[in-house]
């Protein structure tokens, strides 16, 4: 549950009046992954994609993340592992800062979510953990 609450704090700006439709798991692989990755307090890698509509009306920032990884490289390539398995699990869900959080399962098990509002990058994730 903790890996759950992380990443709603680095996901959780604006509200939207109607609830989003969560991005489909096929689009969200589709897409991919963005080479910038975020690194923890603890050396843990998060990935991701930010302001990425995904075949819906709205922008999303998507996050698969809690890697544990020695290098960069190695990590990006445990996050696409897991992209491919990935899966939808719930939402649309209300998170904090006015945002809707969608969860998605894949066989690494990292969590991994996409919110909108979407954030602007994926930053450092110190102040987080």
């Amino acid at each position: 549950m903790k890996k759950w609450i992380f990443l709603i704090a680095l996901l959780s700006s604006t509200s939207y009046a109607l609830t989003p439709t969560c991005p489909n798991a096929s689009v969200i692989k589709a897409v991919g992954l963005s080479n910038n990755l975020a690194r923890d307090q603890n050396g843990h890698w998060y990935a991701g994609r930010t302001a990425q509509h995904y075949g819906t009306p709205f922008k999303w920032t998507f996050v698969i993340g809690d890697i544990r990884a020695p290098t960069k490289q190695k990590a990006l390539h445990e996050a696409y592992e897991a992209l491919y398995t990935l899966s939808f699990k719930s939402g649309p869900m209300s998170a904090p800062s006015n945002k809707w959080l969608c969860l998605y399962d894949n066989d690494e098990g990292f969590p991994s979510g996409a919110v909108t509002p979407p954030i602007s990058q994926l930053k450092s994730l110190d102040a987080l953990s």
